[in-house]
């Protein structure tokens, strides 16, 4: 878990510092606006939320919450390629 989540925090410490490389210039690669970011850095909350309750969940109520959450995780994952797109576009 701890191998986990040290790379979901070094994954948006290297996002921070793109949205900051972003201020000072217009950047040509895909994904890598503000919003995009701010997307990419909301669902790695989410999947830090998922494995501490994961690492904690005991019942049977609490892995099925799980596994509904899992699903949404997973959907707006789906969702980033259309919101990347339209952004690289525009």
């Amino acid at each position: 878990m701890e191998k986990s989540l040290f790379l979901i925090i070094s994954t948006n410490m290297t996002l921070m510092c793109l949205l900051n490389i972003e201020q000072d210039q217009k950047m040509i690669i895909w994904g890598t606006d503000s919003g995009s970011i701010l997307y990419v850095i909301i669902i790695q909350l989410l999947l830090i939320f998922y494995i501490i309750k994961c690492s904690i969940s005991h019942s049977k109520e609490d892995f099925s919450f799980l596994s509904k959450f899992s699903k949404f995780i997973m959907i707006t994952g789906i969702l980033s390629i259309a919101i990347f797109t339209y952004n690289y576009i525009n």
